[in-house]
C-alpha cells in the first residue's frame, strides 16, 4: 500500500502525530507533507527524518528549512541522520508543547540528551562489531597454528627421511658419481651459455669485461645471471644478417611479380629513421617523373619516403634538394 493509497483510510483532522520517512527528495517529502496536512488534527506534531542528509539527492533538509519559518514551534536533532519535530501554528493554548516553543530552554537539553544517547547506542554498536571482529581473528589465528604445526610435523617427518637416505651405505657408496654428474651438469650449461661468444669470437673481449663487472657488483650469483642471459641476448648485426639472409633475391622477385599484377598499385609513406648513415646509403632517384621524388635505401624504393635525420648531415642535404 502506498501513502496515497493509506491516506483515504484516515479521517480530516484525526492525526495527532505523523512521521514523514518516504523518499527524500525535496519534491516527494513536501507533496507526502502537503498531502497529509488536512488529515492532521489541530495542534498536531510532524516528524521529518533524515533532515541532516544533503547528498544522493535528498531533499528533506531544504523542505525542513522552509518549514521552520512556517511553524516556529520546532526543534532538530542534528546527530546522526537528523530528525526535525514540529507543531502545528493551531494548536489549542492546552496542548501546546513548551518543549517546541520558541525560546524554551529546554530544547537544547533535549537535543544533548538524545544525541548523547545516541552517542552511547553508536558506541555500543561499534564495540559489538570489534567483539566480532576480534573473535574472527582468534579464529583464524586459531586455525593458522594448526596449519603451521602441520607444516612443521611435515618438515620433521622430510628432515627425518633425508637423514635416513643420508646415512646409508648406497648414498655414501654414490657420492662420487653424484659430484662427477653435477659438474657435467654444470659444464654443459657453461657451454650452451658461451655457444654465442664461439659464433662470433668478437664478443669475447666484451663479455670478458662484463663477467668482470658482474663478479665486483655480485660475486658468482651476478656472473650466472649474467651467463644464462647471454643465449637470449641477439645483437642488431645478427638481426640484419638473418634478414639478408631470408630475403634472398628470388623473393625480391617474386613480390615484385605480385604488385606488378595488381590493378591498383598502393602508394605508401614510409617512416625510416636514419642515423650517421653512410652517404651511399641513401640517394635520390628522378626517374619517377611528374616531379615526384623518389628514394632508394639499398634495393628499396618508396614514394613520398621521410628520413627523421640524425646525426650526419647528408641524408638531410638529399630530403631538402628533393
Amino acid at each position: 500500500m502506498t501513502f496515497d493509497d493509506a491516506v483515504t483510510y484516515f479521517a480530516d483532522e484525526s492525526i495527532e502525530l505523523l512521521h514523514i520517512d518516504g523518499l527524500h527528495t525535496y519534491e516527494a517529502v513536501h507533496y507526502d507533507f502537503e498531502t497529509w496536512l488536512p488529515k492532521l488534527a489541530p495542534g498536531a506534531v510532524v516528524m521529518f527524518h533524515d533532515t541532516n542528509i544533503r547528498e544522493r539527492n535528498f531533499g528533506v533538509w531544504k523542505l525542513w528549512k522552509e518549514l521552520q519559518v512556517r511553524y516556529p514551534s520546532n526543534l532538530e536533532f542534528t546527530h546522526s541522520h537528523g530528525l526535525g519535530v514540529l507543531q502545528l501554528n493551531n494548536a489549542p493554548d492546552n496542548r501546546k508543547l513548551e518543549w517546541l516553543q520558541p525560546g524554551s530552554p529546554e530544547k537544547q537539553r533535549l537535543i544533548n540528551y538524545f544525541a548523547a544517547l545516541g552517542s552511547r547506542q553508536l558506541e555500543r554498536f561499534e564495540l559489538s562489531e570489534l567483539k566480532q571482529h576480534a573473535a574472527s581473528l582468534n579464529q583464524a589465528a586459531v586455525e593458522r597454528d594448526r596449519h603451521i604445526a602441520g607444516l612443521n610435523q611435515a618438515v620433521a617427518e622430510r628432515d627425518g627421511q633425508i637423514e635416513r637416505i643420508q646415512s646409508s651405505a648406497s648414498w655414501k657408496v654414490s657420492a662420487p658419481l653424484r659430484w662427477i654428474g653435477h659438474r657435467i651438469r654444470r659444464a654443459r650449461i657453461l657451454i650452451a651459455c658461451l655457444a654465442p661468444l664461439w659464433h662470433d669470437p668478437r664478443k669475447i673481449p666484451s663479455t670478458v669485461i662484463r663477467v668482470r663487472v658482474a663478479w665486483d657488483r655480485g660475486g658468482m650469483l651476478a656472473v650466472k645471471q649474467l651467463l644464462l642471459r647471454l643465449p637470449m641476448e641477439v645483437s642488431f648485426n645478427d638481426v640484419w644478417l638473418q634478414y639478408r639472409q631470408t630475403f634472398t633475391p628470388d623473393v625480391e622477385v617474386n613480390i615484385r611479380k605480385r604488385i606488378g599484377g595488381m590493378q591498383g598499385r598502393p602508394l605508401i609513406s614510409i617512416l625510416m629513421p636514419v642515423y650517421n648513415t653512410p652517404g651511399g646509403g641513401v640517394e635520390e632517384d628522378d626517374r619517377v617523373g611528374s616531379g615526384s621524388a623518389l628514394f632508394r635505401l639499398g634495393t628499396v624504393r618508396c614514394r613520398r619516403c621521410v628520413f627523421p635525420v640524425r646525426g650526419a648531415p647528408h641524408p638531410g642535404g638529399i630530403l631538402r634538394q628533393g
